[in-house]
């Protein structure tokens, strides 16, 4: 059977200040949307949501024959994902990110899968590794969600936190377990969320690695460290409200980001001590943990190796370190926002 796949796209782009960055930001849309133009799968369609988007996003979207819902402000991508699935006719629906390109090859696997016996009627596609970044941010931030969130180097057939940005779902599946939390206002976790809601209900999320596509980025350090303080800050807000956090700690492949951020968080807290107080042996002690924490991130740092080489893997040195110092401050700021200012989302 050759299901109807509804493909939900939201968009927002802003006019930015800076013309390369949005030249950039456009093209990776563009690119998006040819991707998908270009399906060998024909029993699909296409639906845009603009989340009050800028006017040259509009005329990019314009250029495809594809169907454009306008929301009249800037409403957050669950918001824009859950209108789009409204206005869907398929049973199916793709939602992918509209900075990433699939393989023409994408909707044959799915519509594949969901007429194999006994499917999950969910399939989460992944990033490939195989693009280049200029941007040393931009390849960090790839290799991890790689390796971690996408599970590259493992042979798991499920992954337990669902990534938006290129994954599918039975509608049906999709409505009765609410669909995305319109709570969220921005690009935030609300994809885990909804993973994490579907795990409950006993839904597995199988990860189906043929499903490579390309995520355009061009991410500046500056760029990651606010990305990172206002995703993950809300992810422990989520976790707070939900009284999930364990799910997290259970994720077999965060061991070590979790084993990272304690030792960290005991050098930071070694290093304020020692600035009023003599403590013996300080130095070895400090080396120690760095060790540490470097053996920790030893397969991470092999993957990257044998994938990027050595300067790739010099610069993921320093930014393991500067995003296990943000998942802490994350942390902290997260139960601040929480309890002390109640700031549920």
């Amino acid at each position: 059977m050759n299901y109807k796949i509804s493909v939900i796209i939201p968009f927002f782009y802003s006019k930015k200040s800076n013309n390369k960055e949005n030249e950039f930001a456009l093209q990776s849309f563009d690119k998006c949307l040819q991707a998908i133009s270009k399906s060998k799968y024909q029993n699909y369609e296409v639906i845009l949501v603009s989340d009050n988007s800028s006017d040259d996003s509009i005329k990019v979207a314009s250029k495809y024959p594809f169907k454009i819902k306008k929301l009249k402000k800037n409403y957050g991508a669950a918001y824009a994902r859950n209108q789009g699935a409204k206005l869907s006719k398929g049973k199916i629906l793709l939602f992918v990110d509209s900075d990433v390109e699939i393989n023409n090859n994408a909707m044959n696997i799915i519509n594949k899968y969901n007429n194999t016996k006994n499917n999950y009627g969910i399939l989460q596609g992944v990033y490939s590794h195989k693009p280049k970044y200029h941007q040393p941010a931009a390849q960090y931030l790839m290799s991890y969600h790689c390796y971690y969130l996408f599970l590259e180097t493992k042979n798991n057939k499920f992954t337990k936190s669902l990534c938006s940005c290129f994954v599918a779902i039975k509608k049906d599946i999709f409505i009765k377990n609410g669909g995305f939390d319109i709570n969220f206002k921005n690009a935030d976790p609300e994809d885990i969320d909804l993973g994490y809601r579907l795990i409950k209900k006993g839904l597995k999320i199988p990860l189906e690695k043929k499903l490579k596509s390309t995520h355009h980025i061009n991410l500046s350090t500056g760029s990651l460290i606010k990305r990172t303080l206002r995703m993950h800050t809300n992810e422990m807000k989520m976790y707070l409200r939900n009284r999930n956090i364990s799910m997290k700690i259970k994720q077999s492949n965060y061991t070590s980001i979790i084993l990272s951020m304690i030792l960290i968080f005991l050098k930071m807290t070694l290093s304020s001590i020692y600035i009023f107080y003599d403590i013996p042996y300080f130095e070895k002690i400090l080396i120690t943990l760095i060790i540490l924490f470097l053996l920790l991130h030893s397969n991470f740092l092999k993957f990257v190796f044998i994938s990027k080489g050595f300067f790739v893997t010099l610069n993921t040195v320093f930014y393991i370190f500067l995003h296990k110092i943000l998942f802490i401050i994350c942390f902290f700021k997260g139960i601040f926002d929480f309890y002390i200012l109640g700031n549920k989302y």
